[in-house]
């Protein structure tokens, strides 16, 4: 069913922005929303605005200032979406967490608007951080200092039948004849799906979670190689894991990231380490409570 922001627990909201609204986690977000006149989405020149019919469209930059000003005039909430998942570089890592971060926050503040809702990372609190994990760190501290009434989601790794980074998992399995493995396969994801991630900003938006942080993700912490089996199975394949030692993928991903490619120090870092994290406060506070990945993989492979 459709969620009407203006009948939820006597919160009203009158105008959203969405900022990253034509992504994966955007694009899923708009599904559910109604009224979609209600919903103001900060979009660039090059976007793919399908999906988003029906939603208020401004052009604009999170590394823009004044563009950010113009798109939170009028606005009661934002949900905050912009990740540079394809940065090769700290610097560019840094201008659109780190300086969108501070612009966003400046451009609320001027603008009077107070709720924040913002997506972050797991990646955050991994041992071992790439420059995404780092700026986005870096980002959650400028949130949380900022004076807004901000709540924090952090997801582990999202699927879904649109989802880029899982499709391409997907059609790696389907199309080579061996399945290439960071590492040794055996540290553990929560994989959690796109649904699941939607609800939790539904849920936050609705409840009392301001200045809090929550881990998305789900229950059951499952291996790497048995995420591979799971699918091959749905796929109805079988094909032989052949694992790679993760500093040899972190070198190839540094000698080859001036190139056009999917492989980059955060993709490798952000597979190749152990996630066990506690979501009780998701489940407790927010009332969500994310399926697991086979149920999952037949919503999005089925």
């Amino acid at each position: 069913m459709p969620i009407e922001f203006k009948k939820c627990k006597n919160i009203t909201y009158f105008m959203i922005l969405i900022t990253g609204a034509s992504g994966f986690v955007g694009r899923n977000l708009v599904r559910h929303l109604n009224p979609r006149s209600s919903i103001r989405c900060l979009v660039r020149k090059t976007s793919d605005a399908r999906g988003l019919e029906g939603c208020e469209l401004v052009e604009g930059d999170i590394t823009d200032k004044d563009s950010l000003f113009a798109a939170t005039r009028d606005v009661d909430a934002v949900i905050h979406l912009v990740a540079a998942l394809g940065a090769s570089t700290y610097k560019e890592n840094c201008d659109v967490h780190v300086g969108g971060a501070k612009n966003l926050a400046e451009a609320c503040k001027a603008n009077g608007v107070k709720r924040l809702v913002v997506a972050s990372s797991v990646a955050t609190l991994a041992e071992r951080k790439s420059d995404y994990g780092i700026t986005k760190k870096m980002a959650d501290e400028v949130f949380m200092a900022s004076g807004l009434d901000v709540t924090i989601l952090k997801p582990d790794f999202i699927y879904g039948r649109d989802g880029k980074g899982f499709l391409t998992l997907v059609e790696v399995i389907r199309r080579h004849r061996f399945i290439p493995i960071v590492g040794n396969g055996r540290y553990r994801r929560q994989p959690v799906h796109v649904d699941d991630v939607c609800k939790a900003f539904f849920r936050a938006l609705r409840s009392e979670s301001i200045g809090k942080t929550y881990v998305v993700a789900s229950e059951k912490p499952i291996e790497f190689n048995e995420m591979v089996d799971m699918i091959m199975r749905k796929l109805g394949v079988r094909k032989r894991k052949v694992h790679f030692p993760v500093l040899f993928m972190l070198l190839a991903a540094k000698a080859i990231k001036l190139r056009k490619t999917k492989l980059t120090q955060t993709v490798v870092l952000g597979i190749a380490q152990d996630r066990n994290e506690d979501i009780t406060p998701l489940v407790k506070e927010l009332g969500v409570h994310p399926i697991g990945f086979e149920e999952g993989l037949k919503k999005s492979l089925g």
